[in-house]
């Protein structure tokens, strides 16, 4: 009964997307509007000649769901997977592989949200099952895994995360998948992302091509995949200083998704960050507040205050209030993003420490010294336990505090003072 169990539980209170997505005003078709439509046309004929929980009807509602979930449009696609994994509970039990499949679909949609705790334990739940109905190898296997790796990801939980991935495509070679299947895809793509976040930007780079090759080599391709795919090589070039070749890359691929995608979809909006990161670090400081504005403010409309990109884009956003020297903006936003990502993500999260860390940038910036020296101190050491010693984050922060108790240690001892700040 874990599934069951699962889908009682379900709290209202989770961060949920309840505004399908309409098409963005630059985009004369939505995104595989064709396949959605067909699958709407097939899903009636289904339902009104075998019944709504007949096998057909049910695989129909799933692909259906699937379409839904890439255009973003996650209320509609949860609606169709929910109703899919009670029917196949029903139809054929809760050991059968078709009733995981359709609860795997309901945990995506959740990481998508936003609620990755709860993403992850209903993951917990299927693997739990499907050990004792398929191999390590099998495919579905496989998918879970991936899932549950990925939300790790976005807890900030990166050594698990990391060993999962590479267990995966492990497995996924002992079961001779080919160099192009998505379920070797898709982890190393993971593991770019991770990398890039310790700051290993060749090796990063180097997984990053090695995909967009296996996917075929076309880079100009208008794949959702394609497009986040060289997205992130766009983000590692910014990394590694090269900032003209990213911003010409991030335009045009912000420029691709918003056609193809709509200007309102999670991979529009986050290429749109990396964008605004590139623009500030060039000092283009007017345009990247702009459109980083403007994607704080979809985020929050499309997917609330508590998205772990909301909060991101949050992030990206005040540190380009302290890079303009608006110190105290900066810490009013820090504060609201620390508050915020505390209740979703838990403490020690690498959300909660870049807040922590622009937070004693602000006080730095408004020479509260003792209170700027506690605040990187912590980020400091928040940075180190998640990534280690020697990641950019770590490093910046400790060079910083260590600056600072040189500067603060003089000046109480001349003033007679306790704090170097101000209450």
């Amino acid at each position: 009964m874990l599934l069951l169990e699962f889908t009682n539980s379900l709290s209202q209170n989770f961060n949920v997307s309840d505004k399908p997505h309409a098409p963005a005003t630059l985009t004369k078709t939505r995104y595989r509007e064709a396949e959605e439509l067909d699958l709407r046309r097939r899903l009636d004929q289904f339902t009104a000649s075998h019944g709504s929980n007949h096998p057909a009807t049910l695989y129909t509602m799933s692909r259906l769901g699937q379409v839904l979930q890439s255009q973003g449009r996650l209320c509609s696609a949860e609606d169709c997977f929910k109703a899919v994994a009670e029917q196949s509970r029903v139809l054929h039990g809760e050991d059968d592989l078709r009733t995981l499949e359709a609860f795997l679909n309901l945990a995506s949609i959740l990481d998508d949200q936003g609620n990755m705790a709860p993403a992850e334990k209903l993951c917990r739940n299927l693997l739990r099952k499907a050990v004792n109905l398929i191999p390590d190898e099998h495919s579905l296997n496989l998918q879970i895994n991936i899932l549950l790796g990925l939300c790790l990801l976005k807890l900030g939980r990166l050594q698990e995360a990391e060993h999962i991935f590479n267990e995966v495509i492990k497995l996924g070679h002992r079961a001779a998948l080919q160099p192009d299947d998505g379920l070797l895809l898709r982890p190393m793509k993971y593991l770019a992302s991770l990398r890039c976040d310790q700051g290993e930007f060749v090796e990063a780079e180097r997984t990053l091509l090695a995909i967009l090759t296996a996917r075929g080599g076309d880079r100009h391709s208008r794949d959702l995949d394609t497009m986040s795919i060289r997205a992130n090589l766009g983000l590692i070039y910014a990394r590694k200083g090269r900032f003209q070749e990213s911003e010409s890359l991030l335009r045009e691929i912000s420029a691709d998704q918003t056609r193809v995608l709509g200007a309102e979809h999670l991979e529009t909006l986050r290429t749109q960050r990396y964008l605004a990161d590139v623009l500030s670090r060039e000092e283009k400081h007017e345009e990247s507040e702009q459109l980083m504005q403007g994607v704080v403010k979809i985020l929050e409309k499309t997917r609330g205050k508590h998205h772990i990109d909301t909060l991101r884009s949050r992030c990206t956003l005040t540190m380009m209030f302290i890079a303009q020297g608006r110190f105290e903006e900066a810490e009013v936003s820090a504060k609201q993003v620390l508050n915020l990502a505390i209740k979703t993500l838990g403490e020690d999260h690498d959300i909660c420490y870049a807040a922590v860390y622009h937070l004693g940038r602000s006080y730095e910036g408004q020479h509260r010294l003792q209170e700027a020296l506690h605040m990187l101190t912590r980020a400091w050491e928040g940075f180190v336990r998640i990534w280690g010693e020697g990641h950019a984050w770590a490093m910046d922060s400790k060079r910083r505090f260590t600056d600072l108790q040189v500067r603060v240690v003089p000046s109480s001892n001349a003033d007679g003072i306790q704090s170097g700040g101000r209450t």
